[in-house]
């Protein structure tokens, strides 16, 4: 996984409390003291993960998830379809399938979601 020091734990972990889609997962699973809700758990960090064990990404991080995983010089540059491909393999959040990339000197990542 490609990680920058701007995304540290402590600053996910906060994000996803302050996700609307992470919010109801955590709050019934704090609630009812699950050690799962439907496909959702936390692991040791506290960090909201699927049972498969991918990053459950809050709206606020997307950004920054898609740019590491196509931007960064380790990342290769690979193009949309290698770089979708391996951030499903590592993180989740709605809509994740529904992105397109166009590509200059910085990506811009677009939401192709319907309206």
């Amino acid at each position: 996984m490609l990680v920058k020091e701007e995304i540290i734990q402590s600053d996910l972990i906060l994000a996803q409390r302050n996700d609307k889609f992470c919010q109801e997962i955590i709050r019934v699973l704090e609630e009812n003291n699950k050690k799962e809700f439907n496909e959702f758990r936390f692991n040791n960090e506290g960090i909201l993960i699927t049972n498969e064990g991918k990053i459950v990404v809050p709206k606020e991080k997307i950004k920054d998830i898609l740019e590491l995983n196509h931007d960064h010089m380790l990342a290769g540059h690979l193009g949309i379809a290698k770089t979708l491909a391996r951030v499903k393999r590592q993180f989740v959040w709605p809509g994740l399938g529904k992105l397109y990339c166009m590509c200059k000197t910085q990506g811009l990542w677009v939401d192709q979601s319907p309206t």
